[in-house]
């Protein structure tokens, strides 16, 4: 039997994971074709530069060889796994609100593991500093990650109901 309002949430999640992938996908492509190892310079705060990542998300565990690598693209698939299991569990409980900051992380997740398979490391672009002291170098995909398990983290502890 079919259920419409589980078709339509899935529809969403696929949605929000296309979107996500091919804002990421594109605006690095953009970066690689325009701005190859130069940067740009916004503000105070906010440079654009070239930056390759051979680790996860902000260079934490940079891998040398070929072995760390898929180890690395292994262990991301298992995560897939559990996030995809996650969005489950929320489709089955209709909670709109952890389907849409999920579906942002596999969206954010796929871009990340798109560039790390392809391109041998994940390009970091959007610089954020304050004057010279450079904080940290992050991504599209690296945004809608962080800030949706910043949400999640938040709405856990005010005990939002699922």
């Amino acid at each position: 039997m079919f259920n419409f309002k589980k078709n339509k949430i899935l529809i969403l999640i696929f949605f929000i994971i296309i979107s996500i992938f091919n804002l990421d996908f594109y605006s690095k492509n953009i970066i690689r074709y325009y701005l190859n190892n130069n940067y740009i310079y916004i503000n105070n705060y906010i440079n654009i530069c070239f930056i390759k990542n051979y680790g996860i998300i902000f260079g934490i565990l940079n891998y040398n060889n070929f072995y760390e690598k898929y180890f690395l693209i292994i262990i991301s698939f298992f995560i897939l796994l559990k996030l995809i299991n996650l969005i489950y569990f929320y489709v089955l409980n209709s909670n709109l609100i952890f389907i849409i900051l999920y579906s942002f992380i596999i969206g954010g997740f796929l871009g990340n593991e798109f560039d790390r398979f392809y391109y041998n490391y994940v390009l970091d672009f959007i610089d954020f500093h304050i004057n010279n002291i450079h904080i940290l170098v992050f991504n599209i995909s690296d945004y809608f990650i962080i800030l949706s398990y910043i949400f999640i983290f938040y709405l856990k502890n005010i005990n939002y109901s699922i």
